[in-house]
């Protein structure tokens, strides 16, 4: 069922507003109007489609889902980029693309649905004006290491990006959750105690028959930006106030996933070692 056209006029003007609610709960100020545009579910499809089929991302998936299976983390019959397609599609309501600066709004969800996800996208939107999210959430090298010191650096940049990741999301996680209770009076400060039921209801996959088969390993990895990332930004905003935890993640970021599941080192400035990897290369590279 498509929405109508006076849903999708007040679903545009909604945007503005919504994004001044994302600003002030953020602290983090509107540089520039956010471009939106009204999509179909068929321009949607072919969007996530064509960015699954980049060479860049769809090698890097399929070493990835080669080392996973190799561990044993995912079955040897398990099809990594079917299932993440699939997941998409179930979960996709607005979204804010980096690439083009613009704020997708859906013609097939209706208008309520789509706002409490706006005050998510959106704060993604200030967060690009802020940092410029293409360079800021994408440290790791193209590159497939072939040295010791090559899977230091890797490990070093991929625990970042990870890091950074949860930052991201957990802020706009925040933001969202706020818009939800701001009606009922409640919010993340007021309220510490309600993430817990927040975080419940994130881990449960009920409402997604996609997410309820997939491994756990999977299932984990793409909660946890979501989960633990929350955590933290509600740990560091209560520890060291708004600004601390929104500007001042983005303009310190912190370098590992350590940091995220205990904020207090993060707090401290502390910098937490990193696991040092075997040189294996003269083991396995005459193998693979």
């Amino acid at each position: 069922t498509l929405i109508t056209p006076k849903q999708a006029h007040q679903l545009f003007a909604s945007v503005d507003t919504i994004m001044k609610f994302a600003s002030q709960e953020s602290g983090l100020p509107i540089k520039s109007t956010v471009k939106r545009k009204l999509t179909s579910r068929a321009a949607v499809m072919s969007y996530l489609e064509k960015k699954f089929n980049n060479d860049k991302d769809s090698k890097r998936m399929e070493r990835d889902q080669i080392v996973l299976k190799k561990f044993g983390l995912l079955d040897r019959d398990f099809a990594l980029k079917p299932f993440l397609l699939a997941l998409l599609k179930e979960q996709i309501e607005a979204y804010y693309n980096t690439k083009t600066k613009t704020i997708n709004l859906l013609n097939w969800v209706q208008p309520d649905q789509q706002k409490p996800v706006l005050a998510h996208e959106l704060t993604h939107a200030l967060q690009d004006q802020h940092s410029d999210l293409e360079k800021w959430e994408n440290q790791t090298p193209e590159n497939v290491s072939t040295t010791a010191a090559g899977d230091q650096v890797h490990l070093a940049k991929d625990e970042m990006d990870a890091a950074r990741s949860a930052v991201a999301e957990g802020q706009a996680t925040a933001v969202m959750m706020d818009y939800i209770m701001k009606p009922l009076g409640k919010s993340l400060i007021k309220d510490p105690g309600v993430i817990n039921i927040i975080k419940n209801n994130m881990s449960a996959s009920s409402n997604s028959p996609v997410m309820a088969r997939a491994p756990l390993l999977i299932s984990e990895s793409m909660l946890c930006p979501y989960r633990d990332g929350l955590s933290f930004e509600q740990s560091v905003w209560m520890d060291q106030g708004r600004t601390a935890a929104f500007a001042g993640t983005l303009d310190r970021p912190p370098s590992s996933t350590w940091e995220i599941m205990t904020p207090q080192v993060y707090e401290k400035h502390l910098i937490p070692p990193l696991p040092l990897l075997p040189n294996i290369h003269p083991l396995v590279d005459k193998l693979y």
